[in-house]
């Protein structure tokens, strides 16, 4: 029987790249737990080294995870996962707006109990769960966000985005794309991802409800 990892994924926009040093933190302090993860910190290092939203091909890589793909980063991260079985995935964005307002995107509905304990701790650390439209301009994002959380079920076609494809290839059926407040500060950001870590993360497939909308 193959063993379940939770797979963590950034770097996926290099412009979205400080909250790399977060979670390489708190994997560092946390040695105990960091063999139930497989981590990618850089998924495009080329957008990391360029700091740009696309990479060295002027793609979008959370655009471009298509079947005919021929982009060596996404072809890079196929074959790290290959042969992997996942219980779960946890993607790191930043949102380039926000300072003190904190949002995700989940494939399933969250357990009730431990989205409560969330924004309990969020409320701690003065970050808010957002309301509103993440991106208008982006056809993918063009979707209202109510208390912080918006449920998409994975679709086949997926216009390009990882999840479909992490389905496809690495059999995964429940995701998160965190959107971690980037104009927030570094601590402030690394308290977020140890919140993130010990509230959701680490309760893998538990935190999700099966029931979609």
């Amino acid at each position: 029987m193959s063993i379940k990892y939770i797979l963590l994924l950034s770097g996926i926009h290099g412009d979205e790249y400080e909250v790399i040093s977060s979670i390489t933190k708190y994997l560092k302090v946390n040695k105990e737990k960091r063999n139930l993860f497989l981590y990618i910190p850089k998924v495009s290092p080329s957008a990391i080294k360029h700091k740009t939203r696309n990479n060295k091909n002027n793609i979008d890589i959370n655009r471009s995870f298509l079947n005919n793909t021929k982009d060596s980063e996404i072809l890079a991260l196929k074959n790290k996962l290959k042969g992997f079985s996942f219980s779960a995935a946890f993607a790191f964005h930043e949102d380039c707006d926000r300072k003190n307002e904190f949002y995700m995107y989940s494939s399933h509905n969250i357990n009730p109990q431990i989205f409560l304990n969330l924004k309990k701790q969020l409320n701690a650390i003065n970050i808010s769960l957002f309301n509103g439209i993440d991106d208008p301009s982006d056809p993918v994002l063009n979707n209202p966000i109510h208390n912080g959380l918006l449920v998409s079920p994975i679709k086949k076609e997926g216009k390009g985005t990882l999840w479909p494809w992490l389905q496809k290839n690495n059999s995964i059926t429940y995701c998160i794309d965190f959107e971690i407040p980037m104009k927030a500060s570094q601590c402030i950001k690394d308290r977020l991802i140890y919140i993130l870590f010990e509230t959701l993360i680490l309760s893998g497939q538990t935190v999700f409800e099966e029931k979609m909308v």
